[in-house]
């Protein structure tokens, strides 16, 4: 009998350690916060992770960037982009490679880094990741002629470090070596210490000899979240051509089919784009032939669109008298007028999308803009355009519109949709056919993507800002909470609708804006 609770006994431990080996291995990290600090000679990033996981920082190069791998982790945060107004890194950007989180830095011209890592730090953090990236003359004065950081300057191969975080000791810095190395697979062999100041490094004298298969598959998975640089490429213009093959769209006066009149207009605003410099036209749909509501925003997105024109020629038969263009924004509680109800009825109706869907399917938070974000941003272009499309053609209304268009619903970007005349109108139908008022039209179009892009080039892109909930403790002022922050007392008031600054309680959560100036504190 004592043999037998002895057995039962082992099986059950047996069982507990598989049990809780299982769910340690299943353990997911999770991304929670990325926190930047500058300096003379430096910028620091640290990420912030809720619980210890794998990584890798290596370089990739044409143009230069480093590249963090969390292995099995997850993104915890409103936004996968985000611009910096910083002297090394252009941008961080966020995507997934399968299981694994990756992290992309930018950089502005020869830069060098290093990296290590620190142990928890207040609630829910449990591995900080801290990435320097250096002036060259910084590192030169710091490092021995023997072991040098890192240069970021033309080579190709790529020489990751993988270190388990136990100790919660900082890695390493990154050697100058002239082989090719792979992957490793087991935690680093320590040296010698590092000064969680950062202002001592080390060096890893041996690196394995060779490429590895998986270093190169990686290196050209990492390389589908870096192709976007948007500062050194031209700007990606989307353009919409309203319906298409059985979807006819309206019917105007002599039997003017909207898909034919879209069509048309959408090849002369591509070739009044791509004159100008910095910019470049791609379109959804270059023929007579039927695309979904869901597959348009699609197609921007693989196409790499930074803004999103969709072309329309209304009818109203009610009143053949309306002529003259307008321009559309999104607006998910529907339309504001008869006219534009009737607009959006006829857009979504056609291919069966109805309006009132749940929020649900409604995929409009994307990427990393947040709904409130990407409206301003929307709602900008369109001013804009607007404003050149009043000095050369007739418009129906002279201020932008808004209503519950399907096709801008799954956009993460900038969207217009522009209805640029009614086509049961007989003027109106005789402008769309001319070629002269189609160039005429595509060009203030135009001009006016230009101008928006070019006003928007030094602020983070498209209205991307990066906001973060915080929890009113007991005693916290507005004055503090927005000092603590970098930004201030009218902007939290605003965003969180508070009228008088006396009337926080513990507990209360206020939508903040973390700014790039916040200093990254590792203590």
């Amino acid at each position: 009998m004592k043999g037998e609770k002895t057995i039962y006994a082992v099986i059950w431990r047996v069982w507990l350690i598989l049990a809780l080996t299982l769910w340690v291995t299943q353990s997911h990290a999770r991304l929670i916060d990325v926190r930047t600090g500058h300096s003379a000679e430096a910028t620091r990033v640290v990420l912030d992770l809720s619980e210890r996981t794998d990584f890798q920082v290596f370089p990739l190069y044409k143009p230069n960037r480093v590249v963090v791998r969390l292995k099995n982790a997850g993104r915890h945060l409103p936004f996968t982009r985000q611009i910096l107004k910083d002297k090394r890194i252009k941008r961080i950007r966020i995507g997934r490679n399968k299981r694994d989180l990756i992290v992309v830095f930018d950089l502005k011209g020869d830069k060098r880094f290093k990296y290590f890592a620190l142990g928890p730090k207040g609630r829910g953090v449990a591995q900080r990741l801290v990435v320097d990236i250096v002036e060259p003359a910084a590192v030169a004065r710091k490092t021995s002629a023997r072991a040098p950081a890192r240069k970021l300057a033309k080579r190709t191969s790529l020489k990751p470090v993988v270190k388990r975080v136990a100790s919660h000791k900082p890695a390493k810095t990154v050697s100058r070596a002239d082989k090719k190395t792979p992957l490793v697979r087991k935690p680093v062999k320590k040296t010698k210490t590092v000064a969680h100041n950062a202002k001592k490094y080390t060096v890893n004298k041996k690196q394995p000899a060779r490429l590895t298969a998986e270093q190169k598959q990686l290196q050209e998975e990492i390389l589908k979240y870096t192709r976007r640089p948007l500062d050194d490429r031209k700007v990606i213009v989307a353009i919409d051509a309203g319906h298409g093959g059985k979807d006819t769209g309206a019917i105007g006066v002599g039997g003017v089919k909207e898909k034919d009149l879209t069509l048309a207009l959408a090849r002369q605003l591509k070739r009044e784009i791509d004159k100008l410099p910095n910019m470049r036209a791609v379109l959804i749909r270059d023929g007579d032939y039927f695309i979904s509501l869901n597959e348009r925003p699609r197609i921007a997105k693989e196409k790499n669109a930074d803004l999103f024109i969709s072309l329309h020629a209304d009818a109203f038969p009610d009143d053949r008298s309306v002529r003259g263009g307008s321009i559309y924004v999104l607006n998910e509680r529907g339309a504001t007028t008869a006219l534009n109800r009737a607009l959006e009825r006829s857009e979504n109706g056609s291919l069966f999308v109805h309006a009132q869907q749940s929020p649900k399917k409604v995929a409009y938070i994307l990427g990393d803009l947040t709904r409130k974000a990407n409206l301003q941003a929307s709602r900008g272009l369109a001013k804009t355009i607007l404003k050149q499309l009043a000095r050369k053609v007739r418009m129906h209304k002279l201020s932008v519109q808004s209503a519950n268009f399907a096709v801008l619903r799954q956009l993460d970007m900038p969207s217009i949709l522009v209805e640029t005349a009614f086509i049961s109108n007989p003027h109106d139908v005789a402008n769309l056919r001319s070629r002269r008022f189609q160039q005429r039209f595509a060009a203030a179009l135009a001009q006016g993507i230009a101008i928006y892009a070019r006003n928007r080039a030094d602020q983070p892109h498209w209205g991307e800002t990066l906001f973060v909930k915080y929890r009113v403790r007991s005693g916290d002022t507005l004055s503090e909470i927005a000092q603590r922050f970098g930004t201030d007392v009218r902007t939290l008031k605003r965003l969180n609708r508070i009228k008088r600054a006396d009337r926080l309680y513990a507990g209360m959560r206020l939508r903040v804006p973390l700014k790039d100036k916040v200093v990254a504190a590792l203590n």
